[in-house]
């Protein structure tokens, strides 16, 4: 495990076979787009990329949804269609979405509900302010009644390297002009 930027890794491009993520894309704000070019980079060709994230549903109503962003601290969430268009910009294959965000809505309402459930042992046991407890059930309450209205969206994410990428075409091309230039030079 390597703790460092989702955009700068500073490991060398071609490196990995899978690169997994879950859950993180969410905070990288507007640079999601360039944790896929990263990802893209580092993967070997053939490799995958293999993520889920909270998303905003493809045509929610962002307005709907300001209670969401306030909460996390964000102006926006990706959504299914962002992460197609981002991937592929990053030369990146999409392979597969698998929806999932009935868990998404069962995640924060099971939370919710061991927070209501525990309500008066966090304040007056554990000492945790009850204004800190109230404003958290209220968060979750926004995550699940946005999954209800249709407003989110949650899945796991495949995406694939091609086996060769234009990028590795135009290097193997400049090589081979390059071998060429030195062939005609020393006949």
């Amino acid at each position: 495990v390597k703790c460092c930027s989702f955009t700068e890794t500073d490991e060398p491009a071609g490196t990995y076979d899978l690169i997994i993520s879950e859950d993180s894309f969410l905070h990288a704000g507007k640079y999601r787009a360039d944790c896929l070019k990263e990802a893209a980079r580092l993967l070997k060709p053939g490799g995958f990329m293999v993520f889920t994230d909270p998303m905003e549903a493809d045509d929610a109503d962002k307005a709907k949804l300001q209670p969401i962003y306030n909460r996390i601290h964000l102006e926006d969430m990706g959504s299914v269609a962002f992460y197609k268009e981002a991937a592929k910009q990053a030369g990146l294959e999409f392979k597969e979405f698998d929806p999932m965000v009935h868990q998404l809505r069962t995640h924060y309402a099971t939370v919710r509900e061991v927070l209501q459930t525990k309500y008066d042992h966090l304040i007056n046991v554990d000492g945790i302010s009850k204004s800190y407890v109230d404003n958290m059930i209220q968060g979750l309450t926004y995550w699940v009644d946005g999954a209800d209205k249709g407003l989110l969206n949650y899945g796991i994410f495949t995406f694939q390297k091609p086996q060769i990428t234009l990028q590795d075409l135009k290097e193997s091309l400049e090589k081979t002009v390059r071998m060429a230039e030195h062939l005609s030079k020393s006949t």
